[in-house]
């Protein structure tokens, strides 16, 4: 569990507590401008469109919850999960101030 912790632990801070849990399924949804699907991947692009990145899992999985003093961390026991992913453009000028994509 510290390994794993440690991976997801943002840079200056420790974890205070974690914890082992069960989990059923899980649904993340992000949203990126600045960029462009290029097969199912995100690259920079110079453009003003958003991408809505849709990130699944439906199963029984091993978790582990930690917190530091700023973050919640939540990450899989198990590193070699796959997930179901879905792109979508989308117009909605409520999403304008989306997350600029940055390669890192």
């Amino acid at each position: 569990m510290n390994e794993i912790m440690g991976m997801f632990c943002p840079e200056g801070e420790n974890v205070i507590t974690a914890a082992y849990g069960v989990g059923k399924a899980t649904e993340i949804h992000l949203y990126f401008s600045g960029c462009v699907n290029a097969g199912n991947k995100l690259v920079p692009a110079d453009t003003d469109n958003i991408i809505k990145v849709f990130k699944m899992k439906v199963c029984v999985c091993d978790l582990y919850i930690g917190y530091t003093e700023k973050s919640l961390i939540i990450s899989e026991c198990d590193m070699a999960t796959t997930y179901y992913y879905e792109f979508d453009d989308i117009t909605d000028p409520v999403f304008a101030g989306a997350k600029q994509y940055s390669q890192v």
